[in-house]
């Protein structure tokens, strides 16, 4: 499935049901397919996940070039009442592994309006009531945060 999933583009490997950046491949071409694959069966996640709670899922997805942030949210009564943007730091030539989180996130106020914005739309649609909202979001660096 790696190897057709693959169409010489950069992709990423990682574990569904892990958290932060444990696992994560970042895959440039097809040599790299075998050895991440092989390398990713062999990951451990011992201090965060007890092993027999969850058996290892893989996904594979685009690449997306940026630097990412994370967001939480507090809706009440389908109204935004609490936010928070991270911004989450990568390490060099492998950004999607975080390396340290950053708060306050922006000093860029139209990134930080468009991801409010898109949050406002998602609990519009779904007509969300009371909740707490997570979303990861890849901003293109042109976007300085």
């Amino acid at each position: 499935d790696l190897n057709s999933f693959f169409e010489g583009k950069k992709i990423i490997l990682k574990p569904s049901n892990r958290q932060a950046s444990i696992g994560i491949y970042v895959i440039s071409s097809k040599d790299e397919l075998n050895d991440a694959f092989e390398d990713a069966l062999k990951v451990k996640n011992e201090k965060t996940v007890d092993e027999d709670r969850l058996e290892w899922e893989y996904i594979a997805e685009e690449f997306l070039a940026g630097y990412e942030i994370s967001s939480e949210y507090l809706v009440k009564d389908g109204k935004m009442i609490f936010n928070n943007i991270t911004y989450k730091e990568g390490v060099r030539d492998q950004e999607c592994i975080e390396c340290a989180h950053h708060i306050p996130a922006f000093q860029n106020v139209e990134v930080e309006k468009e991801v409010h914005n898109q949050i406002n739309k998602l609990i519009e649609k779904a007509n969300i009531g009371t909740a707490v909202l997570h979303a990861e979001w890849k901003v293109e660096k042109k976007y300085r945060f």
